[in-house]
């Protein structure tokens, strides 16, 4: 993953690219994140991440952006020129494809993916849908577990 995942800001093909070359490394793959499912969450969910909050709308809606595949391919391609040495795969990480069939088949005809890797980050409670952490805040400890359940901070 690099700068073209909506959720990795900070980090850099290019850089990647250099240090997988400064190691003696024979290829680097690079999976960027594409979700389409928007999820609930809570501030405390961004600690060390506050960069996330901007896809955060006031009720606590995350909304990822979408994947800028046009900068994506044109940087891998960079990067394949930049280092001929070094094998750059391309490749998406699509988030709940089985949930957003339509985009996600647009997405992966539209680009040369050598690499296409499916993910399920969010699972619904009700009408919502969360992440680990929302899910641990909204689930109850069934009786039948007695205390054996684990019990979270929330």
């Amino acid at each position: 993953m690099s700068e073209w995942s909506w959720d990795a800001p900070g980090d850099s093909m290019e850089r990647t690219c250099a240090r997988a070359v400064e190691m003696g490394l024979p290829a680097v793959a690079f999976t960027e994140h594409a979700d389409y499912t928007t999820w609930k969450v809570v501030a405390s969910d961004f600690a060390g991440h506050e960069q996330l909050t901007a896809f955060v709308t006031p009720d606590g809606t995350l909304t990822p952006p979408r994947l800028d595949l046009d900068g994506y391919l044109e940087c891998v391609q960079r990067c394949r020129d930049q280092f001929p040495n070094l094998r750059v795969i391309s490749g998406v990480e699509l988030g709940e494809a089985h949930r957003h069939s339509d985009v996600a088949a647009k997405l992966l005809d539209a680009g040369q993916f050598d690499r296409v890797l499916a993910s399920l980050h969010t699972l619904p409670v009700g009408q919502q849908f969360f992440e680990p952490p929302g899910l641990c805040r909204n689930c109850q400890r069934p009786r039948w577990f007695g205390s054996t359940w684990p019990r979270y901070p929330v």
